[in-house]
Formats: structure tokens, sequence, C-alpha cells
């Protein structure tokens, strides 16, 4: 019996799960164009078509792991707070998930991003990230303007990035936040910042 093709999804899949496995073996030196191939039972040709190099399709295989694990993108959670204080820690502990699995890979991409190639691509990958983040704080912002518990949305990018900068902080520095942790930014530093 032979072994169907795959194509779309199903081929997509077989290719990130490859390239996380063998990030998680091997790091990011180990992920080459071969080695996904074989792993994921496909070609070197249909990786190479498209994806640039290892590097950029171990940032996207990262990426998808992150959306697996968070049920989508940051900016399509479906809030269900009652307050400010309940949606900030809603989106925050789907941050943190996000920072939990860049924090296993992050170092070795940011070495390998101080290569002048990957520089530009990791540059646009933040820029794209804080617009994300900013879109989000946006939403969060106008359902607390809408429950009368803020005026009006006059924050700036910087002031709106904030939570989002504390969390990458705490990865910079490879400490893991707790919920005790997270609580207490939300109540004692973001509450009043936004209110």
């Amino acid at each position: 019996m032979t072994e169907q093709r795959r194509h779309g999804k199903a081929l997509e899949t077989a290719i990130f799960d490859a390239t996380i496995a063998i990030l998680d073996a091997d790091g990011l030196d180990g992920v080459t164009f071969s080695k996904v191939a074989a792993r994921a039972k496909t070609s070197r040709p249909v990786i190479y078509r498209h994806w640039d190099s290892p590097f950029t399709l171990a940032l996207e295989a990262i990426r998808n792991k992150i959306r697996q694990t968070n049920n989508g993108h940051l900016q399509d959670v479906p809030f269900t707070g009652q307050n400010l204080s309940d949606d900030l820690s809603q989106v925050l502990q789907r941050y943190r998930v996000i920072m939990d699995t860049y924090s296993q890979y992050y170092v070795s991409l940011l070495l390998a991003g101080a290569n002048s190639d990957h520089t530009s691509i990791l540059d646009d990958m933040f820029d794209h990230g804080n617009q994300e983040n900013i879109e989000t704080m946006t939403l969060i912002l106008n359902r607390a303007i809408a429950r009368k518990e803020i005026k009006g949305d006059t924050f700036d990018d910087e002031t709106k990035l904030l939570p989002f900068e504390w969390l990458r902080y705490h990865l910079f520095t490879a400490t893991k936040v707790s919920d005790n942790q997270l609580n207490t930014f939300i109540q004692h530093i973001l509450i009043p910042v936004y209110t």
C-alpha cells in the first residue's frame, strides 16, 4: 500500500512538528531542510518553496506552536471579564503562554538573529507583535470605556505596551511569573495607570 501524499495543512503541520522536534533535540543549529524533510517524510524542494531559510522555518514553527497552545492569536481572545482587571488578567495569562513557549528557544533565536540576514526578520516579527499587542490593549480599553471604568483611550503606544514589556523583561531575565506576581502587577501598577 502506498503512502498518500499530503498537501496543505496536513503537510504544513508535519513540517512544523518535525521542526519543533529537531529544535527540542538539537537546537536551532540542528534545523536543516534535509533533517526536517526526512522527519516530516517530504522532500526538500517542498520546503524550499515555502521558506527562505531554516531560521524562517524555525520561527514559523514556533509561532505555530504558540497558536496551537494558545488556541489562536492573542487578539482573538474572546474577552469574558466583568471589569478591566479581569480582561487584563485574561490577556496576560495568554501572553504568558507565548513568553513561556518563546523562552525555550529565545537565546538561540537572538544569537542567530545577530546574523545580518536574520536581523530584519526578527525586527519585523517584534514590530508585528507590538502592533498586535497595541490592538489587543485598545480592545481592552474600549471595553473599559463601555463599562464606564475609564473616560477614554488617551494612552500612547508605550503605555499600551507596558504589560507586554513587563512580561518580556521576565523572559530576558529567565524568571517565571507566578499568578500572584501577575495579579499584583495588574492591581498595583496597571489598574492605576489605566484608570
